[in-house]
């Protein structure tokens, strides 16, 4: 983890408080996906660190994001959709904020994404014909 966080510090020119603020967030995060057993590769993690970073940066400066629309969210799983929620709620609680579906549905896609790549699936949820090539 530590690794990938400084790598985005000097990439999104983060200071140290930022960056002191993202890794306690970002710790709280990873304990959350290893009690759900949800691994995240090193891309997975640059990705949804990222995000978080970048979503806390809007929450400071009062931004939203664009609406996700109904065909992205019915592709959301009930699980990831969960854990997103119990990722996301709290920064939006710690920033007197009301929680944005969209920015849940997107910390989502970032798990849903995950677990499908670790069981070997598409994005659609189906095995995927190219994950046992070598």
């Amino acid at each position: 983890m530590m690794e990938v966080l400084y790598e985005l510090k000097d990439k999104l020119d983060m200071k140290d408080d930022e960056f002191k603020e993202a890794k306690e967030e970002i710790k709280r995060i990873d304990k959350i996906l290893e009690r759900e057993n949800i691994v995240l590769n090193e891309q997975f993690k640059i990705g949804l660190y990222s995000h978080i970073i970048s979503f806390i940066r809007r929450l400071k400066k009062g931004e939203k994001t664009i609406e996700i629309g109904n065909d992205i969210i019915s592709q959301i799983k009930d699980y990831p959709l969960d854990i997103a929620k119990r990722i996301v709620v709290p920064i939006f609680e710690k920033y007197k904020t009301a929680p944005c579906f969209s920015e849940i549905i997107l910390v989502a896609i970032h798990i849903q994404t995950a677990i499908y790549v670790k069981e070997g699936r598409d994005n659609n949820g189906r095995q995927d014909s190219c994950s046992d090539r070598r």
